[in-house]
């Protein structure tokens, strides 16, 4: 009949669910090809990660004096003191910005 919808068929197996699965994951690996995602990143030092940040936070004007930066691999903790709301937005959008990081924990009190 035209207009009908064709009936589907789900797996009914343990094994028709794992080659379903694995037919999945194949065709996904296919699309994504090489594309690389924040985890896939190999981290850098942890020196390297605070010295990027502690320059790009004074090409920003944002006043990283009594700003600490603790980095555990592809995390990021931001502690201390901001002198004001938007220096301690800024601050997180900074780190976010660098693609090694896949986390970023903002503990930034402003005074």
């Amino acid at each position: 009949m035209p207009g009908r919808a064709r009936e589907r068929t789900w797996p009914r197996t343990r094994e028709e669910v794992d080659v379903a699965l694995h037919s999945i994951g194949l065709a996904l690996d296919e699309l994504l090809g090489s594309a690389q995602v924040k985890g896939d990143i190999e981290a850098p030092a942890v020196a390297d990660v605070r010295s990027i940040l502690r320059e790009r936070f004074a090409n920003a004007d944002v006043d990283a004096r009594r700003l600490d930066v603790i980095v555990h691999g592809a995390r990021v903790i931001l502690i201390g003191v901001v002198g004001d709301p938007l220096s301690r937005l800024i601050a997180e959008d900074i780190a976010w910005s660098l693609p090694q990081v896949a986390e970023c924990e903002n503990r930034l009190a402003v005074v």
